[in-house]
């Protein structure tokens, strides 16, 4: 009568972990593994080595976890994500950013020239410092200018967005024309 042990347990693990390659896997498919054999020892006629027979089953149940894992929805919807998530911005994103870009343009087109400069330095990561000396103001000056400019920025987008909110809504046309093709 076949009786299995601790080695048995630990080859038949290292046979279906090398094949699987995830140690949960490779956990339950040595436990079906082991209880295969156990239900199928009379079966076991003795031609080759105890191993090679389990061996044999290990190979077998380990397979048989690949094509099911194939085949399963819930593997195969983790694996299609990875490839299909888009790194470029959305096009919802690429609109609000826009949005944003023209609305500074505004913002710099309405103010003084001398907060249009501090505006544009601040922006690209000017120390406060340097654009005094390159402005030929104090830093002090800077520094009362620059909360301004934001303040007078938020008003702006304020105004902007409230004004959209009033704006009526305008139906550009019906579905069918939307979607029927150029001639």
């Amino acid at each position: 009568m076949l009786d299995f042990d601790e080695d048995d347990h630990a080859y038949v693990y290292a046979v279906v972990h090398r094949i699987l390659k995830t140690p949960d896997l490779a956990s339950d498919a040595t436990q079906d593994t082991l209880l295969r054999a156990y239900r199928c020892r009379a079966q076991y006629r003795g031609d080759a080595a105890p191993r090679t027979w389990l061996h044999r089953i290990a190979v077998t149940t380990a397979l048989g976890y690949l094509r099911s894992r194939q085949r399963s929805r819930e593997d195969i919807g983790v694996e299609l994500t990875h490839d299909l998530v888009d790194p470029a911005p959305s096009p919802e994103e690429t609109v609000a950013t826009r949005e944003l870009v023209d609305q500074a343009h505004a913002l710099l087109a309405n103010g003084d020239e001398l907060g249009r400069r501090i505006f544009t330095m601040r922006a690209s990561n000017t120390s406060d410092r340097d654009i005094a000396t390159e402005l030929g103001i104090s830093l002090a000056n800077v520094r009362v200018r620059v909360p301004h400019a934001a303040a007078a920025a938020r008003a702006t987008r304020r105004l902007t967005l409230t004004a959209r909110a009033a704006a009526p809504c305008r139906r550009r046309g019906s579905r069918r024309s939307m979607l029927a093709r150029p001639s």
